[in-house]
């Protein structure tokens, strides 16, 4: 089979690597020019994994003694190179398509290749292809949770980020008045946690958390170590 693998992070690598394992030609689709997804897209400044080395790392790979038993974004996105460069790159059934975006897959009626998929790179142009399955390994985390001022119908717009690109409702999003007002207040800085990325911004501020997950635990910390004047968190149960 011709198999489509959206998405060059882990799960896009380990689906593609036992893919070509059972016989199948494989082409990977990276809107970047690297892998490692949210690993190298969505890190902040000293990111670390929660899971331990052990529990993180694939079965047919496992890190080397030097890494720390948490390793940081860097370590693990070093991990995943040596993942690739060991078992895909040495694959001739498998191919990259770096810079690539699918934009459209649609059902066909062929039983032979059942799906076409359209793809945009800023390489090769656009380009529609057939293929017999599709793995999608986009992740969990690039459509941020953002809530919003009002209900907004068909798309919900990042209403924190002046170069957000439309996303799917997400209909258990936060409806949250006034968010629009306070953004606009030169004298504040509204960003959602996978916008930020340095503790600089914290300095002399006083700053409200909304969350009580991983990431708001990490960047409060950050906001400690960041000299803020005073730290709300805000947690909704």
């Amino acid at each position: 089979m011709r198999v489509a693998v959206i998405g060059a992070g882990a799960s896009g690598l380990v689906a593609a690597k036992y893919l070509a394992d059972q016989g199948h030609n494989v082409v990977i689709f990276e809107s970047s020019d690297k892998i490692g997804g949210t690993f190298v897209n969505k890190v902040y400044d000293e990111t670390a994994l929660v899971s331990s080395k052990t529990l993180t790392a694939f079965s047919d790979l496992r890190m080397g003694e030097d890494i720390p038993d948490h390793p940081s974004a860097e370590h693990y996105v070093a991990y995943l190179q040596q993942y690739k460069q060991t078992f895909l790159d040495t694959s001739k059934l498998i191919e990259f398509r770096f810079q690539t975006r699918v934009v459209e897959i649609l059902r066909k009626n062929s039983p032979q290749e059942p799906y076409s998929v359209a793809s945009s790179s800023t390489l090769a142009g656009e380009k529609d292809e057939t293929f017999h399955a599709v793995a999608i390994c986009s992740g969990l985390h690039n459509v941020p949770k953002i809530p919003a001022e009002e209900e907004l119908p068909g798309t919900l717009f990042n209403l924190l980020s002046e170069n957000a690109m439309p996303c799917p409702v997400l209909t258990d999003c936060v409806m949250l008045p006034g968010i629009g007002a306070f953004k606009a207040d030169p004298n504040t800085i509204c960003i959602h946690s996978s916008e930020y990325k340095e503790k600089s911004i914290f300095q002399n501020r006083n700053v409200l958390i909304l969350g009580c997950g991983e990431t708001a635990m990490d960047i409060t910390k950050r906001a400690v170590l960041g000299q803020a004047n005073s730290i709300g968190i805000v947690v909704r149960e």
